[in-house]
């Protein structure tokens, strides 16, 4: 993938997630995600996304925050 925004274009195709690429906030290489949805959404979505990430083998995921298991 060249950046992030390639990133959350091919998420939202091959994973159906949704997620803001950085530089449309002046953050290239880093991307947003809206947590609106309820916990069980969240946590799929999340799923989905790891299991994305390891089937690229390149991609560096971190997580964190309070909630969905985080330590914050």
């Amino acid at each position: 993938m060249s950046d992030d925004a390639d990133f959350a274009g091919q998420l939202l195709q091959h994973e159906n997630v949704f997620l803001l690429p950085g530089q449309c906030f002046s953050m290239p290489n880093y991307v947003r995600l809206v947590i609106c949805p309820p916990e069980e959404i969240l946590r799929e979505a999340l799923e989905r996304m790891m299991a994305f990430c390891e089937s690229r083998g390149k991609i560096k995921m971190e997580v964190g925050g309070e909630g969905l298991g985080g330590k914050g």
